[in-house]
């Protein structure tokens, strides 16, 4: 492991409150604003992290869409729905699609 990880032989290991706080002090190095900004560098924005989502009530073809588009076998969501769940009518008729 130390071979893989690029750790010397004689390399120490933090434990318990050692650890914490060589990862607490690492990460606020990391993330200080004592760290200047070069203006040099400009980052493209590759997407809009504020998309603007629709709450409105989707329709019946969509939900349908959805429903195909999902693979079977896969492990429900969050909600712990299965998709064969999700295509029983009883269920689609409380959701209204």
């Amino acid at each position: 492991m130390k071979e893989l990880s690029g750790k010397r032989e004689n390399a120490v290991f933090n434990k318990g409150g050692d650890r914490m706080s060589s990862w607490k002090n690492h990460f606020q190095t990391l993330l200080s604003a004592d760290h200047p900004i070069d203006p040099n560098i400009h980052i493209n924005i590759v997407f809009d992290i504020h998309p603007e989502i629709s709450t409105d009530t989707f329709s019946q073809s969509e939900g349908d869409k959805v429903i195909n588009a999902m693979e079977p076998g896969k492990a429900p969501g969050l909600d712990k729905l299965t998709l064969t769940l999700w295509k029983l009518p009883e269920v689609r008729k409380v959701f209204k699609f």
